[in-house]
């Protein structure tokens, strides 16, 4: 079993208060539904992290908002007004009413350079609840302005900026060796 399929099956466990013996359906289902979710978060927050450009990563986080909300733009600040910049989940005739929205600055160094708009469109199991998509998009945006500064420090210092390996971080052997934070 490998350490992402062990991390799921635990966190599934501590969703379902502890028990090993079998769930009732409905439970079992949110469960797994929710640590899918936060596999995503996971995986959205390292292919942000392997961005190798600023436009890069900008273009990432409204991508990887929609499969968790259905629907995102990113729009940035230019001279004061936001401009459009990317947009996932819009273009469908056929999508589903917005049951919410809500839009998370984009910080970068005390600056709200950006402001995601994600909208929640109930689609039943295939999104993320309502009571969690917002936490995990803020968790998300947050990371994405993390990046961000980082990038731009390392540009400005002439620095190379570190590198992410393809993979989640227990297989990564500073983190398995205790080497990291």
């Amino acid at each position: 079993m490998t350490s992402e399929a062990q991390f799921r099956d635990a966190l599934v466990r501590s969703l379902a208060g502890g028990r090993s013996d079998p769930e009732p359906a409905g439970l079992r289902t949110a469960a797994v539904a929710a640590a899918d979710e936060v596999a995503a978060v996971a995986e959205a927050c390292r292919t942000l992290g392997r961005a190798s450009t600023l436009g890069g990563a900008l273009d990432e986080l409204p991508r990887a908002a929609a499969r968790l909300a259905g629907r995102a733009a990113l729009f940035v600040v230019r001279n004061g007004r936001l401009q459009l910049r990317r947009s996932h989940g819009f273009d469908s005739a056929s999508a589903s009413p917005t049951a919410f929205a809500r839009a998370f600055p984009l910080i970068v160094g005390g600056r709200v350079v950006a402001v995601l708009y994600a909208e929640f469109a109930d689609q039943g199991s295939e999104s993320v609840a309502a009571g969690r998509w917002r936490d995990l998009l803020d968790v998300l945006t947050s990371h994405a302005g993390r990046v961000l500064e980082s990038m731009t420090l390392h540009r400005a210092l002439g620095l190379t900026a570190p590198r992410l390996e393809n993979g989640p971080a227990s297989a990564r052997p500073h983190a398995a060796a205790g080497g990291g934070r």
